[in-house]
């Protein structure tokens, strides 16, 4: 079997720590099947000059977009899809020149990616199936010309559109008016993300959250519930993420008890979930959380805003829930914490999202599409 993979958008020389939850799904899909991959990069610099690459299966085609006021408007909108699906067929042709007609292409991702794919099925008469990620989705969707011109376009001509989380699925389903095939969720790397050594037993209840410091990711949210903890309760706080701009609008942040650290190579982060207890999501706006879930394949116990999506992927029993954006609930969650055993934590990460999990449920999903049983 010889799968396309189309992602919007993938890490690269240049910016190597760009959307890596991209990587474990081409992986994924690699235990399964002969994959090529196809990226058209619209986010380069406008001084790029187009040139397509390939290396081992992967092409590449920088194409910058020109943003204007009008980039975002129907015209302009309309004029950046066709400019990204000229190059993709481009890429399209050669791959199939150097490696063969795919039985499958899969996307991730609905615009442009999705869109795309969608248009070489029509054209060339191919099995697509799409994969949603992004939490701009609602956004995007707002405008009804491009909601109804393009994603519902995009889904009658795919086979399959699914999603990260069923709360994601749900909510699309209930608010916008569109079939949602299934969910895929994001495959761990169960081998990678484990425990290194027994977590110190020191009296510390470590906490972690990750994410690029802000309103969406909730850090204020964690650092007042935080600052509302008792006096007599010994804990730390890491946060794993990008700094904000101004720094003097967090004064919570590397104070006393809770200090943040720049993004971390993945094993780095394998060792400092290894040594924590708690992970935390207080976003406001997620699909699904792929941190969340790794962290927990470390053995860490999880504590999540009731957003309609990465709560969704969990159950009581490895996970506490509170009311987004009220930081009163989740410091009482944080003195809640019920006594967990990190085996088990991690077993369920490898029942529901370990690569094997997931590539079984994908396989599933293919099938019918190329007849195979």
């Amino acid at each position: 079997m010889l799968v396309f993979v189309i992602p919007a958008w993938h890490p690269t020389q240049q910016n190597p720590n760009h959307c890596r939850w991209i990587l474990p799904h081409i992986d994924m899909v690699k235990s399964i099947a002969n994959v090529v991959v196809l990226h058209v990069d619209q986010e380069v610099d406008r001084g790029c000059s187009l040139e397509e690459t390939e290396n081992n299966g992967h092409f590449y085609c920088p194409s910058p977009v020109r943003k204007n006021k009008f980039t975002r408007t129907r015209f302009g909108y309309s004029k950046v899809l066709k400019a990204y699906y000229a190059d993709l067929e481009k890429l399209y042709i050669k791959a199939v020149d150097m490696y063969g007609k795919p039985d499958i292409v899969h996307a991730h991702v609905s615009m442009p990616a999705g869109y795309g794919a969608a248009e070489l099925g029509l054209k060339y008469n191919l099995p697509v199936v799409v994969t949603e990620h992004y939490s701009g989705f609602f956004s995007d969707t707002r405008f009804p010309w491009r909601l109804g011109c393009y994603y519902k376009k995009m889904i009658k001509n795919t086979q399959g559109f699914y999603v990260v989380s069923p709360g994601f699925k749900s909510r699309i389903e209930e608010t916008r008016g569109l079939k949602v095939s299934g969910v895929t969720p994001n495959p761990i790397n169960t081998e990678l993300f484990k425990p290194t050594n027994p977590r110190v037993k020191d009296g510390v209840l470590r906490l972690v959250s990750t994410g690029t410091v802000g309103y969406i990711k909730g850090t204020d949210i964690l650092l007042s519930a935080v600052e509302k903890l008792p006096l007599d309760l010994n804990w730390e706080l890491t946060i794993i993420g990008s700094a904000p701009a101004d720094l003097s609008k967090w004064e919570g942040l590397n104070k006393g008890k809770v200090k943040l650290l720049p993004p971390k190579k993945q094993s780095e982060l394998v060792e400092i979930y290894s040594q924590s207890d708690v992970y935390i999501v207080s976003s406001r706006v997620e699909t699904a959380n792929v941190s969340m879930l790794e962290a927990m394949a470390c053995g860490c116990y999880v504590i999540s805003a009731e957003i309609g999506a990465p709560e969704t992927l969990l159950n009581e029993k490895v996970a506490s829930f509170f009311t987004s954006e009220n930081a009163d609930e989740l410091a009482k969650k944080i003195t809640e914490i019920p006594v967990f055993l990190r085996a088990e934590q991690r077993s369920f990460i490898i029942t529901q999202y370990s690569n094997l999990s997931v590539s079984k449920l994908i396989k599933n999903f293919y099938a019918p599409l190329i007849g195979l049983k």
